[in-house]
């Protein structure tokens, strides 16, 4: 698979096998909470596939304001062969490979699962008294149809090999990329040409290195 304009490719950590439940549960948790955001700026009752389908889009691109949320968070194992978790940082940052990685697990669950995620969140606000909860929602995603919980533990001797967290340390370089995201995103759905303004393999694109993690 090809890079995205503008975008340098990068090779997943290692470490993915083992976070995917983790990252499963933010991502569900983030498409329930920015869906519930969404309804509550319409009408009572108005909220229509179209308009969940457009908030799922940007769930797993962190390029996106709807992927932002993966560039907060940094993967940590505080022991060989211990588990890894995905803790939240707070703020936004660059996203290199363990974002990237973060990102390869959020689209593996949506993109088989997303007409399934809309029609669930669709139902559940097409009626006043509400059936479903975010705890469900996240566990019938994350349980039920992707299977990627329960999570797949490390084998004993696995380490990963961390990368340090960044916040962002380019602000013009951040608004930059942000501006031609949402141009290419713009021309994909409207069939315009994709834009680039920006050096893939500059400072605007870091990148964890070369080494695998």
């Amino acid at each position: 698979m090809g890079a995205a304009v503008g975008k340098k490719p990068t090779r997943l950590a290692k470490s993915e096998p083992y976070i995917k439940c983790a990252a499963c549960k933010l991502a569900a948790n983030e498409a329930w909470l920015q869906v519930a955001q969404k309804a509550a700026e319409l009408p009572a009752g108005t909220l229509g596939e179209l308009a969940i389908d457009e908030v799922l889009d940007g769930i797993c691109d962190p390029d996106d304001n709807g992927g932002e949320w993966m560039t907060h968070i940094d993967v940590v194992q505080k022991e060989v062969s211990d588990i890894l978790t995905l803790e939240n940082k707070g703020e936004l940052g660059e996203c290199r490979r363990e974002c990237n990685t973060i990102a390869h697990a959020c689209r593996a669950v949506f993109d088989e699962h997303r007409e399934d995620m809309t029609e669930m969140l669709y139902k559940n606000y097409r009626h006043s008294e509400k059936k479903l909860s975010g705890e469900k929602f996240v566990s019938r995603i994350c349980t039920k149809l992707s299977k990627f919980c329960p999570g797949k533990k490390p084998p004993k001797g696995f380490q990963h090999r961390d990368e340090n967290w960044m916040p962002i340390v380019d602000a013009d370089g951040y608004k930059m990329r942000k501006m031609q995201h949402a141009l290419n995103k713009h021309a994909k759905t409207g069939g315009g040409q994709p834009v680039q303004f920006l050096d893939p393999m500059g400072p605007g694109m870091l990148d964890a290195g070369d080494e695998d993690l």
